[in-house]
């Protein structure tokens, strides 16, 4: 199983732009990215901590949390990997897997908003399960964003589908 997970919740919706937010966009991604995928996958809403509380119930495979980013300085395009500080192989395979698919991703530390002095981002410190974000640039650029949607979302699945079911190590 997959655990897909949209980014913020509808309390506390994230990045807003105009009558957009962040939370709204990435569930309607979440959903579409579920729906490419032929294998068992489970949708998890709510707050960080129902999240996590439906991970730690469910196990699966990988969790993957979907975000927008919203650094209005970065000109960058493309899909953001967090990889867990001490996550697994397989989230970490994951990562390098789509950062080679998709030449504008790029692997990073799964900081809180990217800064090492705020600590692990809640949704990897607290998966039992191997755990990834991905952060598609730029919320503040929509148009972009959604234009690339659907290579973004088929080439996501396809990592996905390609993650082994078995022999999950840890990385210390």
């Amino acid at each position: 199983m997959i655990i897909l997970a949209p980014g913020h919740s509808t309390d506390h919706p994230g990045a807003r732009l105009d009558d957009h937010n962040e939370h709204a966009e990435a569930r309607g991604w979440v959903e579409a990215l579920a729906a490419l995928l032929s294998q068992p996958v489970s949708v998890a809403l709510g707050t960080a901590r129902q999240k996590a509380a439906v991970i730690t119930e469910l196990r699966p495979r990988i969790a993957v949390e979907w975000h927008f980013g919203s650094n209005h300085t970065d000109s960058t395009s493309g899909v953001v990997a967090l990889s867990p500080k001490r996550g697994c192989l397989r989230s970490v395979e994951f990562a390098c897997r789509l950062e080679q698919a998709l030449p504008a991703a790029r692997l990073t530390p799964g900081w809180y908003r990217g800064d090492e002095t705020q600590g692990e981002d809640f949704f990897l410190l607290h998966s039992p399960s191997p755990a990834i974000l991905i952060t598609v640039d730029q919320f503040t650029n929509l148009t972009y964003a959604r234009a690339q949607r659907e290579r973004i979302l088929q080439v996501t699945a396809d990592q996905l589908r390609q993650l082994p079911s078995h022999g999950d190590s840890q990385i210390s």
